[in-house]
């Protein structure tokens, strides 16, 4: 029997930080909808078990949302964040806020008539001078200036240094499309064990175009460990229809959408890797043989659902190699 077992969140794992917002606005909905429920059996009037239902719902949506919350506000919450400005408006209206409770303004009264005269201007101007100087050192410490424009690079006078050795497969499936962003997993994201002993280590990958807005997957279906004693190729097509048996192109982007936190773009126009459109792509990486026959056939199963199948095997490895080999054989002749 071929079984896939792959990473996932499991029960006794620590929450991330998205999952520990989301479960924290889901309590803080719990306690309103309760408290809802507790009046309407008190029989208080209408709108106090109303609103409190109405405040768990709103909760309750903030929490469903709040990644895209987060993604979206973000990054314009923290530059708001980072004003020396609004610390200092913050500061003054909780000051008037304090100065306006009842023990506040008895402790100063008395502290007025104990200390009359110019003994308690002198006291007073100091304890202020030394609380504002200490605020604005505070405040110079904790947040940081905003970052300065990005000036262009200069012109390297030497060549960048090159790989010493010719890329594999593998190597190229982490360095393809170097003008995309990708998130892959640092484990292996499937594991198939095939009757015979062998096992394949299946890596993804997500590729990401913030300028078209678009979004693809990448498979690397390495050689069986250890290897076939024939070379049909079989345990290669197994697995590609086993990918697309358990959906694996939605298990890649949902994996890393909850984990991963991307945005593209400048300004506000930013956007995340949720509103990107899948093009359709799947490019499979794969170290096996596969006839032509073989790849027809994993090529109409793919189209049955909507997929573009890209095949990157050893012959897409043979011509990189070459050009490896002519881009290092030219800078040795000058």
């Amino acid at each position: 029997m071929i079984s896939f077992l792959r990473g996932v969140f499991m029960a006794d794992e620590l929450p991330s930080g998205n999952k520990a917002v989301y479960i924290f606005l889901e309590m803080i909905a719990l306690g309103f909808a309760l408290e809802a429920v507790a009046a309407l059996m008190r029989g208080d009037v209408w709108w106090k078990w109303a609103g409190a239902l109405a405040i768990g719902v709103l909760f309750l949506v903030a929490g469903v949302k709040s990644q895209k919350i987060i993604l979206k506000l973000g990054p314009r919450l923290v530059y708001y964040l980072n004003l020396r400005p609004t610390w200092i408006a913050v500061f003054i209206v909780l000051s008037l806020y304090i100065l306006q409770k009842k023990i506040v303004l008895d402790f100063v009264m008395n502290l007025h008539q104990r200390w009359h005269g110019w003994i308690g201007y002198a006291a007073f101007a100091l304890g202020g001078a030394l609380l504002l100087s200490s605020y604005w050192w505070l405040t110079g410490v904790m947040l940081k200036p905003a970052p300065l424009p990005l000036q262009p690079a200069a012109k390297q006078t030497t060549a960048p240094k090159e790989d010493d050795k010719p890329p594999t497969l593998l190597d190229l499936f982490r360095k393809d499309f170097p003008n995309m962003m990708k998130a892959s997993d640092n484990e292996d994201a499937y594991i198939m064990h095939s009757p015979d002993g062998s096992t394949l280590k299946i890596k993804r990958q997500t590729y990401m175009d913030f300028d078209a807005k678009t979004k693809f997957v990448g498979f690397y279906i390495p050689m069986p460990t250890p290897p076939s004693a024939d070379w049909s190729g079989q345990k290669t097509v197994i697995a590609c229809m086993e990918l697309l048996k358990i959906d694996a192109v939605r298990q890649t982007f949902d994996h890393f959408e909850k984990r991963v936190a991307i945005l593209g773009g400048y300004g506000d126009q930013m956007t995340s890797l949720q509103d990107l459109t899948f093009s359709g792509r799947v490019l499979i990486y794969y170290e096996e043989f596969l006839s032509i026959p073989k790849k027809a056939e994993i090529l109409k199963a793919y189209e049955a659902r909507g997929l573009s199948v890209t095949f990157r095997g050893t012959d897409y490895l043979g011509t990189q190699v070459i050009a490896w080999h002519q881009k290092h054989a030219a800078k040795g002749a000058h």
